[in-house]
Order: structure tokens, then sequence, then C-alpha cells
């Protein structure tokens, strides 16, 4: 009985992941696109499962890897997760800006993206250098709070609808999954 429950939560998992995942179709405005992002991320989740049952199975220890190929894969990460704030900014209507688009909303866009950056995985940095540490651990605790503050003090000058304080930890959330993955793949895989 409890294969079967860790089973029908693992289904659910995904499945909650592909609907959640969805909703980035939002950013282009048109409702349908919800429904192609989905099929996008399904896809790609399917295969994935399929790849990684097919390669490894659960009482196997895979010790090789293509260093190098995690490496590329990270810094590229690692750019994305720095462009998708301005890429966002300039070609979606996620994040409601007042007038014309200029360099200058941009470049505080990509400058509060690199301070919301630094401090979340600055404080992840610390974290894991001296996990025994107590008073690294609140330090670390603080730099995440001060950093999950960024989007929405940026947001309170542009727009302080639920919706404008919402698309902004939307995108935070976009740029921290991409930060972290890459932050693993170039840190903890040395």
């Amino acid at each position: 009985m409890n294969e079967t429950l860790f089973k029908i939560r693992q289904i659910a998992a995904i499945v909650l992941f592909v609907l959640i995942s969805s909703l980035v179709g939002l950013i282009t405005g048109k409702p349908i696109m919800m429904v192609a992002y989905g099929a996008f991320f399904a896809v790609v989740t399917v295969a994935v499962l399929m790849l990684a049952r097919k390669n490894q199975r659960h009482f196997e220890i895979k010790t090789t890897s293509n260093g190098l190929m995690l490496k590329v894969f990270g810094i590229a990460l690692a750019i994305l997760a720095l462009a998708v704030p301005a890429l966002i900014v300039s070609m979606s209507n996620l994040v409601p800006l007042k007038g014309n688009l200029n360099a200058t909303q941009v470049l505080v866009a990509e400058g509060l993206n690199i301070l919301f950056l630094i401090l979340m995985i600055g404080s992840i940095f610390i974290m894991n250098k001296k996990p025994e540490n107590k008073q690294i651990q609140i330090a670390g605790y603080i730099g995440m709070a001060l950093a999950s503050v960024v989007p929405g003090l940026t947001m309170t000058f542009i727009d302080r609808s639920t919706s404008g304080i919402g698309s902004a930890y939307y995108v935070a959330l976009i740029v921290l999954v991409l930060a972290v993955n890459s932050y693993s793949l170039l840190v903890k895989n040395n």
C-alpha cells in the first residue's frame, strides 16, 4: 500500500509541476499559450523521466559524469538567469511598466536582478560553507530574507497592484530556479 501511495504522490507532483509551469504561457498575454507551454513542459518532463529511468537504477551509484558538459550547461543557465528579467521586461507584458520602455528601466531591472542573485546565492554559499556555525546560518537566512524583499520593493515604485507585485515574484522565482541550478552545476560538481 505504501508503494502505491508513493507512486500516486509522484504522479500528482509531476502533474502539479506541469500545470504550474504552464502558467509561463501567461507572459505572452494569450491564454492559449498556457496549453502550448503545458504540452512543452509535459514532453520535457516525460523525456527526462524516461532518460533517468533508462540510464540509472535505484541501486546503482553512477560516479562518472562529463564535467565539461555540466560546466557549459551551468554557465548557460547563469547567463539565462541574468538575462531573464531584461527579456521579460522588454518582450512581454508580465511586468506592467508605465509608458515606453527605455534603457534605464532595463538597466535598473538588471541591477536589481544582480543584487537579488548576490544576496540569494551568496547566502546559500556561506550557509553551505560552514553548516555547523550558527551565526553564519543566521546571516544566511537574513540575506535570503533581504533578497526576498527586493522584487516586491521594486514593484512598489512601478505598480503596487497585486498582479504587479506577483509578477515580480514570478520573475524572481524563474531567476532563482535558473541560478540555483547553475550554482549546483558550477560549484558543487567540482
